[in-house]
């Protein structure tokens, strides 16, 4: 005797859908303040060094501006590419229960370009 096909639940997909690019949104909307921030004090903090009249205290104070604005920069990515690996894990993850692994086509390559 076979067993009947389950069809998808397309409540339970729905609910995967949002939990995921809720999550996501919340990470990138993490990423822009973060990313906001650092700009904010980059600017400051050269318009700060371009007031030292010594020329090395200058240099090294716009290099340390970039240095900090750099670090900043890529720590913020690494935490929003996280944030979306574990949504996207997550989404998987809810997928199975949801018995739509065949029916759905999600792509998680299309949000690695954000």
């Amino acid at each position: 005797e076979r067993k009947p096909i389950t069809q998808p639940s397309p409540a339970c997909m729905q609910a995967a859908i949002d939990k995921r690019d809720n999550s996501i949104i919340t990470s990138w909307t993490a990423f822009g303040s973060t990313g906001n921030t650092a700009l904010s004090a980059r600017r400051d903090a050269l318009k700060a060094a371009w007031n030292l009249t010594d020329r090395k205290e200058r240099a090294k104070a716009t290099g340390a501006a970039w240095e900090a604005f750099k670090k900043t920069s890529r720590d913020a990515r690494k935490m929003f590419n996280e944030g979306r690996r574990t949504a996207w894990k997550q989404f998987y993850t809810d997928r199975k229960g949801c018995r739509a692994q065949g029916d759905d086509n999600s792509s998680e390559g299309a949000d690695s370009q954000l």
